[in-house]
């Protein structure tokens, strides 16, 4: 007969059982087996706590049965008992426990031994029996140890482990709050700046201060395309363009590929955290914006800033070059309305590198071209393109985090290495992949 101890520390300890072992043996040896501690857990099957007084036969416990091991709750008020012993040599129970002859809780216990006469071959059945526990005792002993050992070790790595997440995380946070402190102490510059001071800034050293300080917007409105040269500019692409050709079937191969390569090897870290990661990538990544602005009857605005100014510049801007102090609002899209801060930057917003946002005045006569026209600089549509293209020449590829685990098997490296050490003229070996069973394959 045996029984099944989960252990708290995920571990599952088959014991064997007699119908006269206790139910303290049980766990006790769960316990050496594991790494614990005996006095500080108790056995529980099905939500009922065991008595470990009890032997194995009267437990109510049938056979292969599981039970589960629980830090112990101590309710028992420690008290004073007076024990009578009755012997007849001093070194008879000499090494004996009050806990191995069952004796741990209750108010009476009697205990009577009888002297008998035994002969030799019953005493060496009796001393082998013995010899053989205490070795078995022994060992137990050793394994606990080595365990506790183990345990030690891994609660100091997750100790570890713990704490520098929890540093990484204060040091996100602080970095959060001396980005966000940075652009709220940014000094309010009037919108007529020279070019003089875009030399001067692009020879200071790069920061988030250097990146949040304005810069001269060279505001320009164009007419917009026509209809019909969209249509001749859709004309010149050619058919063959939409047809799907073998290298467009492996590119997206490999992207599938890295999608589950990425899916199989994502961190275990939180939202916030990769969130605050893309966050400081666009902010180096996208350190131009571009924002177009369109007047309702054809034409458009361009203007220039710098990603991490804070979103209320584009307000101030737009109030600039309005000839009449009329309240507005300004949108992406029709349900997406920019809120006037000066904590939330054009990364934050959503608008870098490149957007056009909608102006809507509270007032619906007011007309936008009519009370801006005549501070801006009119160009043609392909000057407008070339001055954003310059503008934006400085901006970098965004690189997404992706919080994935570089993946370095043994496997892989073991080969690289083999075929690195093969003599000149050797042929590279290859190595065959696992096919399918016979029995799998179509006939």
């Amino acid at each position: 007969m045996s029984v099944t101890v989960l252990c708290p520390n995920g571990r599952r300890c088959c014991i064997k059982v007699t119908p006269g072992k206790l139910l303290s043996q049980i766990l006790e040896e769960a316990c050496l087996k594991s790494g614990l501690d005996v006095n500080r857990h108790q056995l529980v099957n099905q939500k009922r706590r065991l008595d470990l007084s009890l032997p194995f036969r009267l437990s109510g416990l049938p056979n292969n049965a599981t039970l589960e091991m629980f830090p112990a709750t101590n309710t028992e008020i420690t008290g004073v008992a007076t024990i009578a012993l009755q012997y007849a040599g001093h070194d008879e129970l000499q090494k004996t426990t009050l806990l191995s002859i069952g004796i741990s809780s209750g108010k009476k216990c009697l205990f009577r031994y009888q002297r008998l006469v035994l002969t030799k071959q019953q005493i060496d059945e009796i001393s082998a029996r013995i010899a053989c526990e205490v070795a078995e005792k022994e060992a137990l002993l050793r394994e606990c140890a080595q365990k506790k050992a183990e345990n030690d070790e891994r609660k100091k790595l997750e100790e570890t482990e713990l704490a520098n997440f929890e540093e990484e995380l204060q040091m996100a946070k602080k970095r959060k709050q001396t980005v966000d402190s940075d652009c709220r102490n940014l000094p309010s510059y009037p919108p007529e700046i020279t070019n003089s001071f875009i030399e001067e800034e692009n020879t200071s050293v790069a920061g988030p201060l250097a990146l949040a300080t304005p810069c001269d917007r060279r505001a320009v409105i164009f007419r917009q395309r026509t209809y019909e040269d969209t249509i001749l500019r859709s004309e010149e692409i050619n058919d063959e363009f939409f047809e799907i050709d073998i290298d467009d079937v492996r590119a997206q191969l490999k992207q599938l590929r890295d999608q589950v390569r990425m899916a199989e090897n994502r961190a275990l870290v939180s939202k916030e955290y990769v969130k605050q990661k893309n966050r400081e990538h666009k902010l180096l990544a996208y350190r131009h914006t571009v924002v177009r602005i369109p007047t309702g009857t054809g034409r458009i605005v361009q203007a220039q800033f710098q990603s991490a100014e804070p979103i209320s510049h584009l307000f101030e801007w737009v109030r600039s070059i309005l000839s009449c102090s009329a309240p507005f609002s300004l949108r992406l899209a029709l349900n997406h309305k920019l809120v006037h801060s000066n904590t939330t930057n054009f990364v934050d917003a959503d608008v870098a590198p490149k957007s056009t946002v909608f102006i809507k005045f509270i007032d619906p006569s007011v007309n936008f071209e009519s009370v801006c026209v005549g501070s801006l600089q009119e160009c043609s549509h392909k000057e407008a393109d070339n001055l954003c293209s310059e503008w934006l020449s400085q901006n970098t590829v965004f690189q997404p985090f992706t919080a994935v685990v570089a993946d370095h098997s043994p496997i892989s490296s073991s080969t690289s290495k083999m075929c690195s050490t093969l003599p000149d003229g050797a042929i590279r070996p290859s190595f065959k992949a696992n096919t399918a069973p016979k029995w799998f394959k179509k006939k």
